[in-house]
């Protein structure tokens, strides 16, 4: 199953000073005009982000700015057994070995099937 984490950055509407857009008393914005100065610097957050993994899935306007909503699936932990752990594969070798070291013996069945 995949696994995903999920980041929401802000940017403040002084980021994007020339950016126009507009938003009506319900909420709903328009872009009028766009300079290439301001698309530049959004495809530099888009790559800086997409560089980190991140995938952007949607933004929001308004008038204090935009929000960006970012994914990215979850590498997976890789689980290391502790070095201090000596398994034994034996019943018998591990009773003697718990013996000796005045330890329990802790069974583990693994079955792959």
């Amino acid at each position: 199953m995949k696994r995903f984490e999920y980041e929401i950055t802000r940017h403040s509407a002084d980021t994007f000073k020339q950016m126009v857009y507009f938003c009506t008393e319900t909420g709903a914005c328009t872009l009028d005009e766009v300079p290439d100065e301001e698309t530049k610097m959004l495809s530099q957050i888009l790559n800086e982000r997409g560089n980190q993994g991140w995938e952007l899935i949607q933004v929001s306007l308004g008038k204090d700015g935009m929000m960006a909503f970012w994914k990215r699936k979850v590498k997976k932990r890789r689980v290391v057994m502790a070095e201090n752990i000596k398994w034994e594969t034996e019943m018998d070798a591990a009773i003697v070995r718990a013996r000796l070291e005045k330890k329990p013996v802790l069974l583990d069945f693994f079955n792959p099937g």
